[in-house]
């Protein structure tokens, strides 16, 4: 998916720009989108242009592109943040098992006093495993007994 964005937006640039540039995509905080680059700041230092214009033109000519991208933000001096759709995050996942998360059971020991942590230990570690379709939701997790 990453991938495919950076030939989106290079082939963008060649054509409006007539520049061939090497993009490189980042992941921001989540308030910022799926993904960030800042392509119209290294563009504007060969073109000798307003890096927020260059964004804002290359903001238009991104939304119709592809469907895998549902919003493009022009953010601060140039930075273009990208908004991915909900089907394409679910691709990735069915796709990206390079990632895995351990979560343990856990079972008290009856005769012994519980302390508190353990407590919640006990409680939350099957709430996280039945959830973990929405929490782990970029990683595969491995159920282990103890």
């Amino acid at each position: 998916m990453k991938y495919e964005i950076e030939v989106l937006l290079a082939s963008l640039v060649r054509n409006a720009f007539g520049v061939d540039i090497v993009v490189e995509l980042t992941r921001p905080e989540a308030q910022f989108g799926d993904y960030s680059t800042n392509v119209a700041l290294q563009l504007s230092k060969q073109l000798g242009k307003n890096p927020r214009e260059i964004a804002e033109n290359l903001a238009e000519h991104v939304k119709g592109q592809s469907s895998h991208i549902t919003a493009v933000e022009v953010a601060g001096p140039g930075f273009l943040n990208i908004w991915l759709s909900d089907e394409a995050l679910l691709e990735a996942v069915k796709t990206d098992r390079s990632k895995s998360c351990l979560v343990n059971r856990l079972s008290p020991n009856i005769p012994t006093l519980i302390r508190s942590r353990y407590c919640m230990l006990v409680i939350c570690t099957p709430a996280l495993w039945a959830m973990r379709s929405q929490i782990f939701l970029r990683t595969r997790a491995l159920q282990c007994t103890g």
